[in-house]
């Protein structure tokens, strides 16, 4: 998992997972890792690190599959420490010796916090390499510091962009934002690690770490400040919704712990990510997005197919499912738009036509979540019985406009009981 070299003094220590096509943050990694890097750090021989990837990539992200171990236990039944990986980044951080990140190429998620964790990041110059934290398309936010180091580094602004719309970005694109130091050609990535070390350009305390620190741009105690999560807040209400809680979370997380010191702010970020992980929402992103697609590409089949008369009927069977509770729900003297806006907060298509629509109230938050939850249930119902659950979930989210956030048909009738 970690091959451990020192020559002159400076250590490379290369993430290289065997048994995976891919490095990822895992707990035996985040326990590898703290040992190692605790070990060089009292080594009196040892003057630098370099933290590097024996793979074309550095690391991908968390091992969803351990996540959803998580997830499952639930906060009651013996969770393990959510704040490993956390306690290890911010460990080697203040180990006392300098550390260059040296990523041959993508780095997501856990792998990128674990490069913040690092006091100085070269990236090689690789054409497909992309940098970034999207756990919030997975119903998550960063957790091992993610949301506290990187408005550190860039700013408020860019830094809420990014962490609230999830896209990766280029090497050029993140060293322009400030928290990739240098990009340099493929071949010359260690040596500039080793130079940057030898040459005493880095540092071993956080930017952070320092007294006085003022990350650039807007002022975080100002008004402009204030404004930016204003409008942020704004729109991600717009976007996400209410069952998708991550965006709001991740500004919470934000806008609370960049006034503390790290260590207090690290603490606020473990909190909230903890609460999301306990969402429906987690849950469902990380099986619709990553393992029903997964499975399903293994049958050649990552997408559903309108064009299929199997799946298009699937689909229709769905959306009429709905619109027949959409229409008992009025008959029984709910308003049209009370329903229309109870399908549309939940992620549904409307089911009834703007035409119909009647000037109702737009009905408060506890009715419209039980009207939407109705309208969910019944397209579930109505494809229960089917036997092949992953494509119907398939066909149900491309197809029919079942939400994400939900996992599809199967796991959202699962929830309910």
């Amino acid at each position: 998992m970690l091959n451990t070299e020192i020559i002159d003094g400076i250590a490379t220590v290369t993430i290289d997972q065997k048994d995976r096509g891919l490095n990822v943050i895992s707990t035996a990694l985040s326990k590898a890792l703290d040992e190692c890097i605790s070990g060089l750090a009292v080594d009196p021989a040892v003057t630098g690190i370099i933290l590097t990837s024996g793979k074309s990539s550095f690391v991908v992200g968390a091992d969803l599959a351990e996540i959803c171990e998580f997830i499952a236990l639930g906060p009651q039944q013996g969770r393990p420490d959510l704040t490993l990986p956390s306690n290890q980044i911010r460990r080697m951080e203040t180990c006392g010796k300098p550390i260059v990140a040296a990523l041959p190429g993508t780095a997501l998620g856990g792998g990128l916090e674990l490069a913040l964790g690092c006091h100085h990041r070269i990236a090689a110059d690789t054409p497909d390499a992309v940098f970034g934290l999207p756990e919030v398309g997975l119903g998550l936010l960063p957790g091992a510091g993610g949301t506290q180091r990187i408005p550190r580094l860039i700013g408020l602004e860019p830094a809420l962009k990014l962490l609230t719309a999830g896209k990766p970005v280029s090497a050029a694109e993140a060293k322009k934002l400030g928290f990739i130091d240098a990009v340099v050609p493929a071949d010359d990535l260690l040596a500039s690690a080793r130079k940057a070390l030898v040459e005493g350009r880095v540092g071993a305390k956080q930017p952070w770490d320092e007294k006085g620190l003022r990350p650039k741009g807007t002022p975080i105690n100002s008004f402009e400040a204030f404004n930016t999560f204003i409008y942020a807040n704004a729109g991600v209400a717009g976007t996400a919704g209410p069952y998708q809680p991550a965006a709001a979370a991740i500004l919470s997380t934000v806008y609370e712990g960049i006034r503390l010191p790290m260590d207090r702010a690290l603490t606020v970020e473990s909190q909230y990510f903890a609460h999301l992980l306990d969402s429906h929402a987690a849950k469902g992103l990380i099986e619709s997005r990553f393992f029903l697609r997964n499975r399903m590409s293994k049958r050649g089949m990552r997408k559903a197919n309108a064009e299929d008369a199997t799946q298009a009927a699937l689909a229709a069977k769905m959306r009429e499912a709905i619109s027949s509770e959409a229409k008992a729900i009025v008959a029984e003297g709910q308003g049209a738009n009370v329903v229309r806006n109870a399908a549309l907060r939940i992620g549904l298509p409307a089911p009834i036509a703007p035409e119909v629509v009647t000037g109702d109230m737009p009905g408060d938050a506890k009715m419209l979540d039980q009207i939407g939850k109705r309208l969910l249930n019944a397209a579930a119902k109505s494809v229960t019985a089917e036997a092949d659950q992953d494509l119907t979930s398939l066909v149900a989210i491309d197809l029919a406009g079942f939400p994400e956030w939900t996992g599809g048909p199967a796991l959202w009738a699962k929830a309910q009981n």
